[in-house]
């Protein structure tokens, strides 16, 4: 098994995280470099993931000024390079007539550690479909799945990509669908072609 990867970051890069007030605003008003280090120590690919979700934020703002600009990406760069996944994927099938385009979806979510994450979890439950497995096999009991620790959104996404290029889409969907619902949108989602996304549902009182 190879070594975790680990983010080390500079001291210029700790005390520019220091000075950033959304920070000080989440953790405590006198936010320190020490701080950063015990997180960076104590937990360093949660970590990792946070700083990532910070600064990628930070690039997206317009009005970042040009200096804080490049060090956050600096840091992006390096947050997600320790959580990119390992891109060995399982091959799996494809609708006939859909291969191109199904290898251009995965070159381009595969850049970032977030989308290869989710990709990666497609894989596994495409393979696991090809294997003959049922769709809840496929997603509920599938250990290299589980691994992953994909969000609800990542599944969604997920499940996007296996309705549409999958052979066995359809039938997933439908699963799917009845899986996630919490009371009849799981049929009405069937009923009208629709994919339930379940990391934007609630329980309602």
């Amino acid at each position: 098994m190879s070594e975790e990867k680990k983010l080390e970051l500079t001291d210029k890069e700790i005390n520019w995280l220091a000075k950033q007030d959304f920070l000080r605003r989440q953790f405590a008003r006198f936010f320190r470099t020490s701080a950063i280090r015990g997180m960076l120590e104590r937990d360093n690919h949660s970590t990792a993931g946070f700083l990532a979700g910070f600064c990628e934020a930070k690039l997206d703002k317009i009005t970042t000024l040009p200096r804080d600009r490049e060090i956050a990406k600096q840091i992006y760069e390096k947050a997600n390079a320790v959580l990119m996944p390992d891109l060995n994927f399982p091959v799996v099938s494809c609708k006939p007539g859909m291969e191109k385009e199904f290898q251009k979806l995965i070159e381009a979510n595969t850049r970032d550690a977030y989308s290869a994450a989710a990709i990666k979890g497609t894989m596994f439950i495409m393979k696991a479909l090809d294997d003959g497995k049922t769709p809840e096999e496929a997603f509920d009991k599938n250990e290299e799945l589980d691994a992953l620790g994909l969000t609800r959104a990542m599944g969604a996404c997920a499940a996007s990509i296996i309705v549409s290029y999958h052979a066995r889409g359809e039938e997933f969907r439908v699963w799917w669908n009845k899986r996630w619902q919490l009371g009849d949108e799981g049929d009405k989602a069937n009923e009208s072609d629709g994919l339930l996304n379940p990391s934007v549902m609630s329980m309602k009182e």
